[in-house]
């Protein structure tokens, strides 16, 4: 038995260069921090309803599953050589593990997920390189992410079940609806709105489906495991492409400091408004993956990463990578994927057509491919939410920012004063969203545009990024503000050239006098410092509003939100187990509360069966859904759970619709906020109806199959 003990605890030590005892030994003390930070991630998961043995598994499929064949795919492409070892590992493994995963939606084979551990553990013994290797800096960052992760990601995504109630995050529901969606089959439908395709960026909620499919449960994937689990690839990818970047540790780690910590200006306004009055709330998207930026940020990382190497030192497999990371780029945030790829096609014809070498004109060969390859995938797949919702407006942002009162006034006074003024005010407010990177980047571009013709393509395509970005944020307007997402991506090249123009600011002040150098240095860290206070501000904002978030007595008291109780989610968990995957369900249940919006994503996301409408805002605004088809929906509904529907002329309109069973949610109705909009009794408030066959009933949720 000992010599069993020894031979399994060194059996690692053939495969990975190390014994499972001599990697226990290695662990220093920073490591040691992270393991007490996510020790205390995972009892907060535990607290909120998932199980030590579901965060097991995650770990095992990402691992064995994620990281392990990626970086065997790295490693015979020869990353290391060029630098990009840990970012090809991070980009190649999810590119495979989403692959695999769709080929096993479509087929409906979902063991087929497990042909990736197996391959991962299998490339133990041809990577013989260390699992582990220590560094301070990444455990550290890590270490702190853990927490955070906890309070902002784990706690307010409770389970009701372990709660006893909870205000949702309708935008968590919409994004778990998806994965479930996966679990059906493909191509994806829009759950919440039945009839309709998934065509939106969902790359996360694919991730998602595939630890689903391999026995983790989806809610817990998706909220708790997958953000960490990104960041945890995040970090090193970063690291990584900060030496590429910067060839320096230390512009590394302001490189770090600039996109964990600082934040939008705002001060202590910040904790009156709950948020940055700026709208710079990336920490928060990239902590949490909210709408899959998180995601997005480490891919950007890798297209960005690869371009740098297609101009510095071009590698056949370069192109595949670079490729790679653009198409998952795509599905993971479709707005930055395209400021990203007219950003590069930009870069590559301005290199072309002032240095006509062979080396760009394959770079330019290869972004107009990027570019033709962007424009057919959107006028398939995103064109029809993207049209209908988003459309060019001056005034469209700047009406919405801190500077709405003045912006308003200018227009009152002179319409043409107003356009001549607004770009001051969208210099204002990009400065305000960002200062401690967007001065010095701004600086940076003004010194730049003199000696254009002769920047770097890297240079010309991080610039274009930056300014692209920034400009389609101001340019274009949503309904839903979706046009955040181009300043996300104009924030993420910012900080990258504040940082390269670092050197170039510090040299500005050696040449000038010392009173006027010292008031320049002076400026220049009093804005650092408002980014980097806005930065902390936010981020203890957002670990306090997530880690007291309502729940139970609390959540139910809300007099604005309509609270998920432990008895719905039990009721909802036994549909997706007892109802047949292609039935087609109804609720009552289509508002988040007072507002009325129709954005309750609940019901769909929890069971994992679609439903006829449970809600319509996100169908209009993401998927292209006409406001006629919602209104029909509506009256439907309305007609069905409505007081002056009998029994006969419920089934017969079920039937109609091919509604084949009824989720009736008692509470939604009694409030007045379900799709009825009043609070005169139901028909299918009754414990039975004729025509159906009342097949589960709790205190809170009566579900109805159609005879």
């Amino acid at each position: 038995m000992p010599l069993a003990i020894s031979t399994a605890l060194s059996w690692p030590s053939t495969a990975c260069g190390c014994s499972i005892i001599d990697m226990i030994r290695c662990v220093t003390k920073s490591q040691w921090v992270e393991l007490c930070c996510a020790g205390v991630f995972l009892f907060a998961c535990v607290w909120a309803g998932a199980s030590f043995a579901g965060a097991a598994l995650f770990a095992v499929l990402a691992v064995c599953g994620v990281w392990l064949p990626g970086r065997a795919l790295a490693k015979v492409l020869g990353a290391g050589k060029a630098g990009l070892m840990r970012t090809a590992s991070a980009v190649f493994g999810l590119g495979l593990w989403a692959v695999v995963t769709a080929l096993a939606s479509a087929t409906g084979l979902h063991g087929l997920i497990w042909a990736l551990p197996v391959a991962g553990l299998a490339s133990l013994f041809a990577v013989r390189e260390p699992l582990l290797k220590p560094d301070a800096f990444r455990s550290l960052w890590r270490a702190g992410l853990w927490l955070l992760c906890a309070a902002v990601c784990v706690v307010p995504n409770a389970h009701a079940a372990a709660a006893g109630a909870v205000v949702p995050n309708h935008d968590f529901f919409w994004n778990l609806g998806n994965t479930q969606s996966f679990l059906l089959g493909l191509p994806p439908g829009d759950l919440r709105f039945s009839g309709y395709t998934l065509t939106y960026h969902w790359l996360s909620e694919l991730l998602a489906a595939g630890f689903a499919m391999g026995g983790v449960p989806a809610w817990d994937a998706l909220a708790f495991y997958l953000p960490v689990g990104l960041l945890w690839l995040l970090v090193p990818v970063l690291d990584e492409c900060g030496a590429l970047w910067f060839q320096s540790r230390k512009k590394t780690a302001a490189f770090f400091v600039l996109t964990f910590l600082c934040g939008g200006a705002g001060l202590w306004k910040i904790f009156s408004y709950g948020r940055c009055p700026f709208w710079n709330l990336s920490v928060y998207h990239l902590v949490t993956n909210v709408n899959g930026m998180g995601l997005t940020t480490l891919l950007l990382a890798g297209f960005a990463a690869g371009v740098w190497c297609l101009w510095k030192d071009p590698k056949p497999w370069l192109w595949g990578f670079a490729a790679a990371s653009f198409a998952l780029l795509c599905f993971a945030k479709g707005p930055v994927a395209g400021v990203a790829a007219l950003a590069f096609g930009l870069a590559a014809l301005l290199r072309f057509c002032f240095a006509r070498t062979k080396q760009n004109g394959a770079v330019l060969a290869f972004a107009a491919l990027v570019l033709a390859g962007f424009a057919v995938l959107f006028r398939v797949f995103f064109s029809a939410g993207a049209s209908s919702k988003i459309g060019f407006s001056l005034f469209g942002t700047l009406e919405k920012s801190y500077f709405t009162n003045f912006v308003a006034l200018l227009q009152a006074k002179s319409p043409l004063l107003a356009a001549v003024c607004a770009p001051v005010f969208m210099l204002a407010q990009t400065v305000c969203f960002a200062p401690a990177s967007t001065p010095l980047f701004l600086a940076g571009a003004v010194r730049d545009v003199p000696r254009l013709l002769k920047l770097s393509g890297p240079r010309l395509f991080f610039t274009a990024c930056a300014a692209g970005g920034f400009a389609a944020f101001f340019l274009f307007d949503h309904e839903s503000m979706s046009q955040m997402y181009f300043a996300f991506i104009g924030l993420f090249f910012a900080n990258v050239l504040a940082v390269q123009n670092l050197d170039g600011f510090l040299a500005f002040c050696a040449r000038r006098k010392k009173v006027l150098a010292a008031a320049c240095k002076a400026c220049a860290a009093c804005l650092v410092l408002v980014g980097f206070v806005g930065g902390v501000f936010t981020g203890v904002q957002m670990a306090y509003a997530g880690g007291t978030s309502p729940t139970g007595e609390a959540a139910l008291a809300d007099e604005k939100d309509l609270a998920l109780t432990a008895a719905e989610e039990e009721a909802l968990r036994w549909a997706g187990e007892h109802l047949p995957e292609g039935i087609l369900l109804a609720t009552n249940r289509s508002h988040t509360g007072v507002a009325r919006e129709g954005l309750s994503n609940v019901y769909s996301g929890i069971s994992g069966r679609p439903f006829y409408m449970e809600s319509f805002k996100y169908a209009v605004s993401n998927l292209g859904v006409s406001k006629t088809e919602v209104e029909m929906r509506v009256n439907q509904m309305k007609t069905l759970f409505g007081p002056g529907e009998t029994a006969e002329e419920a089934a017969s309109l079920c039937r109609e619709i091919g509604v084949g069973a009824v989720v009736y949610c008692k509470r939604a109705a009694e409030k007045g906020w379900d799709i009825t909009e009043q609070t005169s009794p139901s028909l299918f408030a009754q414990s039975a109806v004729d025509g159906f066959e009342t097949v589960y009933e709790n205190d809170d949720v009566t579900i109805f199959v159609l005879q």
